[in-house]
C-alpha cells in the first residue's frame, strides 16, 4: 500500500475547446501528456475523464471503439510504468453486439488491474449501441481498494454504497459534466463521499456546464479545487489512511469513526423493498412534454 500522504491528480478537459475536429489519437496523446505531467508532480494516481478519447470525433468513426487491451491502454500503460503512477483511464470498449463505456485501472507497473463497465447508461447511449455492465468490482491497488463510477452512475446512490461496503476507500469518478447543472453536480459528488465516508476523485470533461473536477474528502470538503473550472490537472495531497471521526455522535460521548458507525447502524433486513419496487416506464414516460 502506498504510504500516506499522497498526491492525487485528476484531469479536466474542455469539450467546447476540442470542438468537432479532434481525432481519437490526438485525444489519446493529450491524455498521455497529462499522465506525464502528473508523474512530474509526484502524483501516485491520475484519473482521466469520461469521453477523453472520443470528444470532438465525428460519430461513427470506427476508431472511437477499441479493444481492451488496445491502443489507449498500450500508450497509457507505458506512461504509467515510466512515471510509476496509477492511471484510471477511459474508453469505449468493443463487445459482441455493441460496446461498453469502460474505465480501466492501470497499475504503476503498467499492468491492467481491471476494468469497470458502466452499469447505468442513458437512453441516448443505449440507442447508439452502448451496453450496460452488471457488476460493481472493487480493485486491489497500491492505494488500497478502489472502485469506479462513471458519470450517470453517480445519480444512483446504491452504487457508491455497494462499493464502500465492499471495502473501496476511494471512488474514482470520470464524468462528462452534468446536465442538471453545476450546483447539483457538486452536491452529488459531495454526497457520495459523505454518505459513505470515502474519498471521491472526479475527472470532468466540460460540456455545457462548468462542473469542476477535484478531490472530495469523506467530510464533503473539496480538496485541491474550489467551485471553479479550468482546463488541465487538479492535484491534491491527501492522507487516505485517516478515518472520518466525529465526537458525541448519536448520543455517544466518545469520538466515533463515522463509516464504522454507519455500517453498525445499517438495517439491511428492512431494505428488501429497494430491489423489488421498480416502476414500469416507457421512454415516452421519461421524456418531458411541452405544456
Amino acid at each position: 500500500m502506498t504510504p500516506d500522504p499522497i498526491t492525487i491528480a485528476t484531469l479536466q478537459m474542455d469539450a467546447v475547446r476540442l470542438g468537432a475536429g479532434s481525432t481519437v489519437e490526438a485525444n489519446r496523446q493529450a491524455c498521455a501528456d497529462a499522465i506525464d505531467q502528473a508523474a512530474a508532480l509526484g502524483a501516485a494516481v491520475v484519473c482521466l475523464p469520461e469521453c477523453c478519447t472520443t470528444m470532438g470525433v465525428p460519430p461513427g468513426d470506427p476508431e472511437t471503439i477499441e479493444e481492451l487491451p488496445g491502443p489507449s491502454y498500450e500508450l497509457w500503460s507505458e506512461r504509467a510504468r515510466q512515471g510509476g503512477l496509477m492511471v484510471i483511464g477511459w474508453q469505449l470498449e468493443a463487445a459482441v453486439g455493441g460496446h461498453y463505456n469502460t474505465a480501466m485501472v492501470i497499475g504503476p507497473d503498467g499492468a491492467l488491474l481491471g476494468r469497470y463497465r458502466k452499469v447505468h447508461i442513458t437512453p441516448n447511449a443505449a440507442s447508439r449501441g452502448q451496453l450496460a455492465g452488471d457488476d460493481f468490482p472493487v480493485f486491489e491497488t497500491p492505494l488500497g481498494p478502489v472502485g469506479v463510477m462513471i458519470c450517470y452512475d453517480a445519480y444512483f446512490p446504491e452504487q457508491a454504497r455497494i462499493l464502500a461496503l465492499k471495502g473501496a476507500r476511494v471512488l474514482f469518478y470520470p464524468t462528462m459534466s452534468d446536465g442538471r447543472g453545476e450546483a447539483v453536480w457538486e452536491l452529488v459528488a459531495k454526497a457520495r463521499a459523505v454518505d459513505n465516508a470515502v474519498w471521491v476523485v472526479a475527472a470532468v470533461m466540460r460540456n455545457r456546464h462548468r462542473c469542476y473536477g477535484g478531490v472530495f474528502a469523506p467530510n464533503g470538503q473539496v480538496v485541491g479545487a474550489g467551485s471553479t473550472w479550468s482546463e488541465g490537472l487538479v492535484t491534491a495531497s491527501v492522507d487516505l489512511s485517516r478515518e472520518l471521526v466525529s465526537e458525541g455522535h448519536s448520543g455517544l460521548a466518545e469520538p466515533v469513526v463515522m463509516q464504522k458507525l454507519y455500517w453498525y447502524s445499517r438495517r439491511p433486513e428492512v431494505y428488501g423493498e429497494l430491489s423489488t419496487i421498480h416502476p414500469t416506464l416507457t421512454l415516452d414516460d421519461v421524456i418531458a412534454g411541452e405544456d
